[in-house]
């Protein structure tokens, strides 16, 4: 079972609450252009535990300025209700001008999850809850046999080759290896730093994604997925696979049911290529139709795009409990 890391003593919805809540006053300090929610570094190590990141246009020494115009080291956490919390949630002061905007991040990029495991970013999306989410497999996320409290906070995913993070994990299902039937793979992750999705679009693809259609019983449709080389992989004939079948994650058997497999018509499924969405083309654009979760040299095994987005409603990992709605805001 994965190691559990150090906890601190708030969640990722609590720094965004307390970032909003000090927003517009420490945006009259001076040299400061941005607030948002990231990770604090110091000495050159990331310190455990979300932080407010304060963006300035040049930094100046702490003691030339007068108390009154100090960003403060430390902030007062706000509750859901607007009171006082009883932690303080540390300020990170960045050089940098201007509201940031994430432009590169798309389908098909390679991610590094929580175990540095490899694996594929299926689609980065603007949900109907108006955040902006990574969609990927939990068990390249956050492992095997990890439960959702336990990645609360904790850094998730980030762009291989690319230092730091890039999202902690918000919603994902527990993926047991011990002989448990797991029913569906998929975690989604919130993009810190106040980025934001500026296209749904996927590696080598000039057509949006425009709208999500379930994987079907032996459709004649012909679906695929991009993998981080730009390569097509083409797969046809999807069919359910009714009862549970042992598939081989990070060396471990796990029993699955409920998922769909496809047979190659082109290009092989690949280790890494977990998390990749798989696609068929419309009059209108690309179809979101499923979630890659395994695969062997000419079989791939999917589950259906609205059972992964309707298991990831029910579950969380970001302490606020309850139901949220992660499924797709399509532009109209």
């Amino acid at each position: 079972m994965a190691a559990r890391r150090r906890r601190v003593g708030y969640t990722a919805r609590d720094v965004q609450r307390t970032c909003a809540a000090n927003r517009e006053r420490l945006s009259r300090l001076p040299n400061v252009s941005w607030l948002a929610v990231g990770w604090k570094v110091a000495r050159g190590r990331r310190v455990p535990g979300l932080a407010i990141r304060v963006y300035v246009s040049r930094k100046r020494p702490r003691q030339s300025l007068a108390p009154a115009e100090r960003i403060p080291i430390r902030l007062r956490g706000v509750l859901p209700r607007g009171g006082r919390a009883d932690y303080t949630i540390p300020t990170d002061v960045v050089v940098g001008a201007g509201e940031l905007r994430l432009l590169a991040l798309s389908g098909g990029d390679r991610i590094v999850g929580r175990e540095d495991d490899l694996g594929t970013l299926g689609l980065a999306y603007r949900s109907v809850t108006g955040k902006d989410l990574l969609l990927t497999s939990a068990h390249v996320a956050a492992g095997l046999d990890v439960s959702a409290d336990e990645v609360a906070g904790d850094a998730a995913l980030r762009l291989h080759g690319r230092p730091g993070a890039v999202a902690t994990i918000w919603r994902m299902t527990s993926v047991r290896g011990d002989r448990r039937v797991n029913r569906m793979d998929a975690a989604v992750a919130w993009i810190h730093d106040d980025q934001q999705i500026v296209r749904l679009g996927v590696r080598g693809e000039q057509d949006p994604v425009v709208g999500t259609e379930d994987v079907h019983h032996w459709s004649t449709h012909e679906y695929f997925y991009v993998d981080a080389n730009e390569e097509r992989k083409t797969f046809v004939h999807p069919d359910r696979v009714a009862g549970a079948l042992p598939i081989q994650i990070a060396g471990a058997t796990v029993l699955f049911n409920g998922f769909f497999t496809l047979t190659q018509v082109s290009g092989e499924p690949s280790p890494g290529d977990s998390g990749s969405i798989l696609l068929r083309e419309s009059a209108a654009g690309l179809l979101a139709c499923g979630l890659v979760f395994a695969g062997a040299a000419k079989t791939l095994a999917v589950f259906p795009i609205s059972r992964a987005f309707s298991a990831l409603r029910a579950t969380t990992a970001s302490g606020g409990g309850g139901e949220e709605d992660v499924s797709i805001e399509f532009p109209s």
